[in-house]
């Protein structure tokens, strides 16, 4: 044992070394942390706080960092504060798990209480242990918060079983407060939890004659013109305290009041507003939701009206507000696709089998409408089977559109345009478009056509048809054609043939696809000229050749 003793000793010096460098630590940080409360500096006071200062530090006049939160309406710092336990000293007295705020759903207990390392874990501790009230304060942040008007930091205190009877150092109640800041909704929650209305403080004062703000003095004097419970008719005194509905604003006492905490809105994932129900009003509620509930496992757009039914009785009822936003978002999807079909039911436009042209114009309009509807459908999350038919849809339309038209639009005969029409035609049939538009599409599609190859062959020979004869063409000794406003094949009888006979196929392939007779009739003009220039060429080439044949067998000799 003495051998260990210098150990021991050892130890006991540095234990006794960081209990004096924690001090020094303290005594730094938190003048600082204070002074960083007092000018609402957020950043600093999160920092400060992870530097161990600590969060339940006061000063002589008992201001601590959560009633200086709790005054500014900083909410990010006040959540801060009360996962290091920086309301315990406030709490109301009461067994050591709710008055400490650690049952399941607060801030305390969600966030796993306060850091092992935390200067003010023994404090806390120490006081959960005990179970018992905290010493008298000045005020509470409670107080200032109702003072302020800063409704959701009430809410946040509130969750924390802080008192909202619970009188400052002159006798004011957080209803003295919240009355004399002035806050309409800020008293409506106080009165909610529980008030004695004619409580005076230390100058005589009830709530009603600190405050100055008309609407909130109305609701002041209703409350205390109210002697007795509306439901179970008990009256009202500074034992049996009046509980504001905080729907109807029926006052009741506590037996007939249901008080709970819901969510704020629906994007909030914790339930820390408060509210409290008469019985009736609550029974009225229960009834709302569970018509809600039931709505909200409609799936056939046959049933919209008891979605619909469902949230008009819900209409200004404090109802889940998750299960309300979840039947209304259901209400806009069963809409959304009862558009969605409507704008795809246009039988006189979508229908395939519409022996008509369809104005390209309408078609666009129509295939605008269900592109609005299908967005529409798509934002509300309606089915994925309807949108993608609604799109397939979409796009035949502006197929039949972009068809319509071309067809109806003055033709160039061009390559590129009719190669683009025929891609319009390919388009409309892969889209399985209107079977009437895209054959009347495809026969004028092969008339430009015709009359294109007519044309261009028209072209060609137009000055060699003016001709009289083939020997009106200025040719060299070699029967080559010298002008190039004829074409060079005329000395060539294959190509002069096969050119003639093209030209024929061009011509009946015009009359098969009612082409313009008047084309038709000059370029069978043309055929006739064409003809005889031809034979001629004939006559004249075999002469040539004869010639030829003759003089080759004179030199011979």
């Amino acid at each position: 044992m003495d051998a260990d003793a210098p150990f021991d000793s050892q130890a006991e010096e540095e234990e006794e070394e960081e209990k004096e460098t924690r001090s020094q630590q303290l005594a730094r940080l938190n003048p600082i942390l204070l002074e960083a409360c007092r000018c609402n500096h957020t950043s600093n006071i999160i920092s400060l706080i992870e530097e161990m200062a600590d969060p339940m530090v006061e000063d002589e006049n008992q201001w601590s960092p959560i009633i200086w939160a709790s005054s500014h309406g900083n909410e990010e710092v006040l959540r801060r504060l009360l996962v290091e336990q920086a309301h315990a000293p406030y709490q109301r007295a009461g067994t050591s798990l709710e008055s400490m705020g650690m049952l399941p759903g607060s801030p305390s207990s969600a966030s796993g209480g306060p850091r092992p390392s935390s200067p003010t874990s023994p404090v806390a501790a120490s006081m959960i242990a005990g179970g018992c009230g905290v010493g008298k304060k000045k005020h509470t942040p409670l107080h200032w918060a109702a003072y302020r008007g800063h409704l959701r930091i009430v809410w946040l205190l509130l969750q924390q079983k802080m008192s909202p009877i619970e009188s400052d150092g002159l006798g004011n109640t957080v209803l003295h407060q919240a009355a004399a800041g002035g806050d309409h909704d800020v008293t409506a929650v106080i009165l909610s939890q529980g008030a004695d209305v004619f409580m005076k403080n230390k100058r005589g004062h009830t709530a009603f004659d600190m405050c100055t703000n008309v609407p909130t003095q109305k609701l002041l004097h209703h409350c205390m013109q109210t002697k007795a419970c509306v439901i179970t008719s008990k009256g009202f005194s500074a034992t049996v305290l009046r509980y504001l509905c905080s729907w109807t604003h029926a006052v009741v006492c506590k037996e007939a009041a249901v008080r709970m905490w819901v969510y704020e809105n629906a994007k909030r994932n914790e339930k820390e507003k408060p509210l409290t129900l008469s019985r009736e009003a609550k029974e009225t509620v229960d009834t709302a939701e569970r018509m809600l509930e039931v709505a909200n496992k409609v799936e056939k757009t046959e049933d919209l009206d008891q979605v619909i039914a469902a949230l008009e009785n819900a209409e200004g009822k404090p109802v889940d507000a998750k299960l309300h936003k979840a039947t209304t978002k259901l209400r806009g999807k069963l809409e959304s696709t009862i558009r969605l079909h409507e704008a795809m039911a246009n039988k006189s436009i979508i229908k395939p089998e519409v022996e008509e042209i369809i104005p390209a114009d309408d078609l666009a309009m129509a295939a605008d409408n269900l592109a609005r509807a299908i967005q529409d459908a798509i934002r509300r999350r309606a089915e994925k089977s309807l949108t993608d038919t609604g799109a397939n849809l979409r796009r035949r339309l502006l197929c039949e559109a972009n068809l319509s038209r071309y067809l109806v639009a003055t033709p160039k005969l061009t390559v590129g345009y009719i190669r683009y029409f025929q891609e319009l035609i390919d388009a409309c049939i892969t889209e399985s478009g209107n079977q009437h538009l895209i054959k009347l599409s495809t026969a004028f599609r092969k008339r430009i056509s015709a009359e294109r190859a007519m044309t261009l062959k028209f072209d060609e020979v137009e000055e060699l048809c003016k001709l009289s004869s083939i020997e009106e063409v200025p040719m060299d000794e070699e029967r080559n054609v010298t002008d190039k406003k004829y074409p060079e094949w005329i000395a060539d009888i294959e190509k002069f043939s096969a050119f003639q006979e093209e030209y024929v196929k061009d011509v009946e392939y015009g009359r098969e696809t009612i082409s313009s007779e008047t084309l038709v009739a000059k370029c069978e003009a043309q055929l006739t000229i064409l003809e005889d220039l031809l034979m001629e060429q004939r006559q004249i080439t075999e002469e040539v050749n004869l010639k030829k044949k003759k003089g080759k067998g004179a030199k011979k000799k």
